[in-house]
């Protein structure tokens, strides 16, 4: 597990101490340790933490630091490769990373990431300074470069819960895209992207030799990234992403430990538990009333550690396998066939509009201030269909890059914004290059609604079709007879219970001037007093303003 962080400031050292010394104890706030990596010299300063020495390395030359596991192939496991063939060298990455190398020779920095982007890294640019880091958080809490908000980053923050493209909510803290390595060099950011989804070929059929190297594929991807333990650990949901990453890993060792955390007698703490005795799987589960986007990592950062769980020391317990990925990547979700058909016809404005209305991704215009309230939604269609990019041989690819490139990229960002915290790597096998470019190649129609992932999951173990799983709305269904009084992932509750503590906890959002710069403030009180005499459910409105005022707060 790996972290950075750095500073360049040219002409300018009464500011590069300044933000150097801000940096320094912004990472050592977030690490919680003083055990940290520094490099400074001239007008150059950087650090990092990392709980294995192999991940940072420096030298006259240079100073590399790679996050994650890149898994390089034979011929460029040497690090060495990285200065000399940088772009060839991540090329044959199929790993989850990001990293930076310094070369100090021609006084260049590079910073970079894998060909989805998944692992962040963020950077600042202004007034000859440049600032970058694997945590939003350490740039966004320095208090001399600018941060002035961006609109389009916050309308989409308030439809998605994250922005798209490169963008942040501040306008001058980007992220770097899949695939970018971005270099810095006598105040000039140049980039190059070494890797392109758009335009890989489409196979015309799906055989069942596609199917069996699939899944062929997915195996070599669990085994590149074993140890040799004879233990894990691994999440476990009641769905099938978790599932077939837990019958795989159950191969390798002799016992795997699996964490369900969900509500009782609900379809994913029930299911869960039937495939762990199915599967022979020493499983934990920890059951909550209510379970609204909580830290997973954290949580199961925390369990491991607990000695009731009966976990040896043996375990490396700061890597976790995950599922993540899966549902979007092999199942398209999100993806509906009337999307497809607006994108076979070119008409990405339908399919955007689509889109928002399956997914119900849409901003509460008539609480927003004039300045947003009669555009934000048509500036939202918008940024989704410039995110859209067809491959020639299938228009359906279009959203399919737009879920991987945007949804999948920032659905971890708590968890990497964390790391510093529950110190935890995740293994993430849906996320694979080799495997992802073979998707790639599968026709969208083969992929809707889980057509593929079924004809896929019959390769797996019989025990994990033996055990009903939970399935999305609409997509393939479970086989299995399952019980009708489990609740269900999807289905919105009824006669909801209001309590007194969360009308004081939307009264004290409503404190937060900030989140006035963007909601009407009448309208939104008007919706509190309905919301606190019971007349109508403002839920998703103050939803989202909490979760802009946490944004704009931190």
């Amino acid at each position: 597990m790996s972290i950075f962080a750095g500073v360049i400031c040219l002409n300018n050292p009464t500011l590069k101490r300044i933000i150097t010394d801000e940096v320094r104890t912004n990472f050592k706030d977030e690490c919680g340790t003083k055990d940290i990596f520094q490099h400074s010299e001239d007008s150059i300063f950087f650090t990092s933490y990392a709980l294995f020495e192999s991940n940072i390395r420096s030298s006259k030359k240079s100073t590399d630091i790679i996050n994650g596991n890149p898994l390089f192939e034979n011929d460029f496991a040497d690090k060495s490769c990285l200065e000399q063939r940088l772009f060839e060298t991540l090329r044959s990455a199929r790993g989850v990373f990001s990293g930076l190398i310094y070369d100090k020779s021609n006084d260049k920095t590079s910073i970079f990431t894998d060909k989805m982007g998944i692992r962040p890294v963020y950077y600042y640019h202004g007034n000859g300074v440049f600032i970058f880091s694997s945590l939003l958080s350490v740039i966004q809490k320095i208090s001399v470069i600018d941060k002035s908000l961006d609109s389009l980053g916050i309308i989409e923050m308030l439809a998605f819960g994250y922005c798209l493209s490169n963008r942040t909510q501040f306008e001058n803290i980007k992220r770097l895209d899949g695939a970018e390595i971005l270099h810095f060099e006598k105040d000039e950011i140049s980039s190059q992207y070494y890797w392109d989804w758009k335009n890989i070929p489409i196979n015309e059929k799906v055989t069942v030799q596609d199917i069996n190297d699939l899944y062929d594929c997915f195996d070599d991807a669990i085994q590149l990234r074993l140890d040799n333990s004879e233990e894990a650990i691994s999440f476990l949901s009641g769905g099938l992403d978790s599932r077939v990453i837990a019958s795989k890993v159950k191969q390798y060792v002799k016992k795997l430990h699996t964490f369900n955390f969900s509500t009782s007698r609900s379809q994913d703490n029930e299911y869960a538990r039937l495939f762990a005795e199915s599967a022979k799987l020493n499983h934990n589960e920890k059951t909550f009333e209510t379970l609204a986007f909580p830290n997973w990592t954290q949580l199961i950062a925390d369990c491991v550690q607990e000695p009731n769980y009966g976990i040896s020391n043996n375990v490396d317990k700061s890597n976790i396998w995950s599922g993540d990925g899966g549902s979007v990547a092999v199942g398209h979700v999100y993806i509906t066939q009337d999307i497809l058909n607006a994108l076979k016809n070119d008409d990405f404005t339908l399919a955007a509009k689509i889109f928002q209305t399956h997914t119900q991704t849409f901003v509460p215009e008539k609480f927003l201030t004039n300045n947003f309230n009669k555009t934000a939604n048509l500036k939202l269609t918008e940024s989704i269909i410039r995110e859209m990019a067809p491959n020639q041989n299938d228009s359906g690819k279009a959203i399919y890059y737009f879920l991987m490139n945007n949804d999948q990229k920032r659905h971890l960002h708590i968890h990497f914004e964390t790391m510093g915290q529950h110190k935890t790597e995740l293994h993430l096998p849906f996320f694979d290059s080799v495997f992802l470019e073979k998707i790639h190649k599968i026709h969208s129609r083969d992929m809707l609604n889980h057509k593929l992932y079924m004809q896929w999951f019959q390769n797996f173990h019989p025990s994990s079709r033996t055990t009903p799983w939970q399935t999305y709305p609409g997509h393939e269904p479970c086989p299995i007879k399952v019980e009708n009084n489990l609740t269900y992932q999807w289905t919105k509750a009824k006669n909801k219970k209001w309590h007194l503590t969360e009308i004081l906890e939307i009264f004290q959002l409503l404190r937060n001037k900030k989140v006035f710069n963007f909601f009407d403030k009448k309208k939104v009180y008007a919706a509190f007093i309905l919301h606190t005499l019971k007349l109508k459910n403002y839920s998703y409105l103050f939803g989202k303003i909490a979760f802009l005022g946490k944004v704009l707060k931190e």
